[in-house]
């Protein structure tokens, strides 16, 4: 399990794999590690707690929403493998742990204490204790942390650095072959001067034993030259035994030499087994990976036909950009659904000389959020359909559309029951005067007069089941003047996040800045405006981290008195 976890790992960062990849990388590490703790093999356990760290942390980098979490586990992991070094003494671990408690600070954002760490492996590796390839892997820590500082000189200078280490790694095996080929001509040179020495000691001792004969024929005068040939002849003995004890001795370290080679092959050659055996592995894993990814392409292909669909079904029942103008004139709709569908809404009609306006945020989006605004849809037309219009007070319908949401929703206010409702502004306006009236649920009504903010504050239940709700929502009679500018919003801008590291929300003192600062401006440029400066606030500042996503449906609505 852990080598599947680990490959998993491997295979994700290489490829920029996917959340759930990851989340099946942690599971297989997760079993290994309980395994290995059951029996206590300490050593394995060092190894898987590094992989959950490197786990951790490339989950942090995708999942932006539990990102702090995720840095903390990863922590924890780095810890309980440092304790475990310095309870088995098992050094060599050492740096590894080291390069990951620097990216993890890198990710953090905490650069100095990241840079103090490298600087120290590096000053390790001047010292010559490291090895090729913590060199290697040191020298790419440097190129990335360089990089995250936009240092791109520095990133060039390490980047070279690995491809040196990455090519003298090539060159080993060539310097094995050139001291096999030194050694083997240092023998044959050794025995051809060992033939010529014998040949010239054969021609040497055939010409003094001719000498000689011609001395003993001659002169016994010669007997002084004939003992000093014999000690001649002794001491070519000894140089040749000697010569005979030296040659034995080479021999006998090329055997060595050539038996240490043998042995050295052979590692190599269970290395490169135990590396096909794990690419066949992975291999195999990347298929499934790859069949896997085709069922959930078309899985998803198929849910996003049905929820565009479901989108066509939703804009037919809630009014057009047309028909709103048609309604208040001059109007802006600001409308931005999370997941295609949405669960905020708004809706208008008018009935004889009154015109009903409601902006509603649904509990939860997508799916779930777009079926309650159909249901709300419903609700408000079934209300305002089949009631005397003249008598309808702002605050009523919203008393209504309470009591028959908990009925469609069967809420009787247990505990466990689901707590789904809609947030609302609820507006009526009279033709005849320039006087309406505006109920809340949680949601307010604000009023641009004469360039400063004029708030009206809503009830602070939703309609639904709520623990402390009121018996009737509060009515607000309010005199309209002409170069108002009326907004009503769901919670969608003021709750978004901005990018990069510090994931600030938009808050609704921004977004009353905004609406004061722009609501002169005509309402199709302040929607161009708005949506800038929500698109410019999700991106990260100085292009430093990743853009934050989208976090809920947007709505604004924004109508103009005359």
């Amino acid at each position: 399990m852990y080598w599947l976890g680990q490959g998993q790992l491997y295979q994700c960062v290489d490829e920029e794999g996917s959340l759930d990849q990851l989340l099946r990388a942690k599971g297989d590490l997760m079993a290994a590690y309980k395994n290995a703790s059951q029996v206590k093999i300490l050593h394995t356990l060092i190894s898987i707690y590094r992989a959950m760290a490197d786990v951790y942390q490339e989950q942090a980098k995708i999942d932006r929403k539990n990102h702090n979490a995720l840095l903390d586990s990863c922590l924890v992991f780095i810890n309980m493998g440092v304790e475990s070094i310095r309870h088995t003494g098992a050094t060599g671990y050492k740096m590894a742990f080291d390069l990951s408690f620097a990216s993890y600070q890198m990710t953090r954002g905490n650069f100095k204490s990241s840079y103090q760490i490298l600087k120290q492996l590096e000053q390790a590796d001047e010292a010559g204790t490291l090895t090729a390839v913590p060199r290697e892997v040191l020298y790419m820590a440097f190129a990335v942390y360089y990089g995250m500082r936009r240092d791109f000189e520095q990133v060039a200078i390490y980047a070279r650095k690995v491809s040196n280490v990455a090519r003298r790694k090539n060159n080993d095996g060539y310097l094995v072959n050139s001291t096999q080929t030194k050694i083997q001509t240092e023998f044959d040179e050794e025995m051809r001067q060992r033939d010529e020495s014998d040949r010239e000691r054969e021609q040497y001792f055939k010409t003094r034993s001719q000498l000689l004969v011609t001395i003993i024929i001659i002169s016994a005068l010669l007997i002084i030259a004939l003992s000093m040939l014999v000690l001649a002849i002794y001491r070519s003995s000894v140089r040749r035994r000697n010569s005979n004890r030296l040659l034995n001795e080479q021999n006998h370290k090329l055997e060595q030499q050539q038996t240490e080679i043998l042995e050295q092959n052979k590692l190599l050659n269970q290395k490169n087994e135990e590396i096909q055996s794990q690419r066949d592995e992975i291999e195999g894993q990347r298929n499934y990976l790859s069949s896997q990814n085709k069922l959930i392409t078309n899985s998803n292909r198929q849910l996003t036909d049905s929820l565009l669909y479901a989108k066509k079904i939703q804009e037919a029942a809630i009014p057009s950009q047309d028909m709103m103008n048609g309604f208040f004139g001059d109007c802006l709709v600001f409308w931005r659904p999370l997941n295609i569908v949405s669960g905020d809404f708004y809706w208008a009609v008018q009935v004889g000389n009154y015109k009903f306006l409601a902006v509603a945020d649904c509990t939860g989006h997508g799916v779930p959020g777009a079926f309650m605004s159909m249901l709300g849809i419903t609700l408000l037309n079934d209300i305002v359909m089949h009631e005397n219009a003249s008598k309808l007070t702002a605050a009523r319908v919203l008393d209504n559309l309470r009591i028959k949401l908990k009925d469609a929703l069967r809420q009787t206010g247990r505990t466990g029951e689901a707590a789904d409702g809609i947030d609302l502004a609820f507006c009526i306006f009279s033709t005849k005067t320039k006087q309406m009236q505006y109920a809340g649920a949680f949601r307010p009504l604000i009023i641009v007069r004469d360039n400063a903010i004029i708030e009206y504050k809503a009830d602070k239940m939703p309609c639904g089941v709520y623990i402390n709700e009121s018996p009737h929502f509060t009515n607000n009679i309010v005199d309209l003047q002409s170069g108002d500018v009326l907004y009503m919003y769901s919670d969608g801008i003021a709750d978004q996040f901005s990018g990069g590291p510090d994931m600030r929300k938009f808050t609704i003192r921004r977004l009353k800045e905004m609406l004061l600062e722009h609501h002169s401006e005509p309402f199709n440029r302040q929607k161009l405006l708005i949506a800038k400066i929500i698109d410019d606030w999700r991106k990260p500042p100085s292009g430093i981290g990743k853009q934050s996503p989208q976090v809920d449906d947007i709505l604004l609505i924004g109508l103009r008195v005359k």
